[in-house]
């Protein structure tokens, strides 16, 4: 089964850290932007003390300058402890999911070797598969980062979907 990342009306983006999603689906983050200003996007980064809170911050706005259709949600749980803070984070991703209503959702592979990306994504999985059946969530596709950087609209498409 094959989604087009064009059609997607709603993005949720999750990162453990900040630059993790520019570095994982940035460009297509931006060719997504560019093919539809309407998109809606909401932008999730799990671990930002204060001063990367100022570093992810300002990728958001340099990845998102003049969409009005986009958020930044940051969490503060500190790096490289987030196997032992997972219901914590379980709960800020379940408060979350009860409000964005993604189409697609783009986050860490669950075979990352970096403890925090394995256990974003285990929790964004657990958390919005379990939502896929809500009819306030209509998320149609989960890709996950590929473990090198896009550059361009579509190269999400050769990275794994993983049901």
């Amino acid at each position: 089964m094959f989604f087009n990342l064009v059609a997607a009306r709603s993005v949720l983006c999750i990162g453990a850290h900040p630059d993790d999603i520019e570095i994982g689906c940035g460009g297509t983050i931006l060719g997504l932007l560019r093919s539809n200003p309407s998109l809606c996007l909401d932008w999730v980064v799990m671990g930002c003390n204060a001063e990367r809170n100022v570093e992810a911050r300002e990728a958001f706005q340099a990845w998102t300058d003049g969409h009005a259709n986009c958020r930044v949600h940051l969490f503060d749980f500190a790096d490289t402890l987030f196997p032992s803070r997972i219901n914590e984070i379980k709960q800020a991703l379940h408060k979350l999911a009860e409000t964005v209503r993604p189409d697609l959702i783009f986050t860490h592979r669950r075979e990352d070797q970096h403890q925090d990306h394995r256990t974003v994504a285990e929790v964004t999985w657990n958390t919005f598969r379990q939502k896929k059946s809500c009819s306030r969530c209509r998320v149609s596709a989960i890709f996950v980062c590929p473990t090198t950087p896009d550059s361009e609209l579509g190269s999400a498409e050769t990275g794994s979907h993983q049901p």
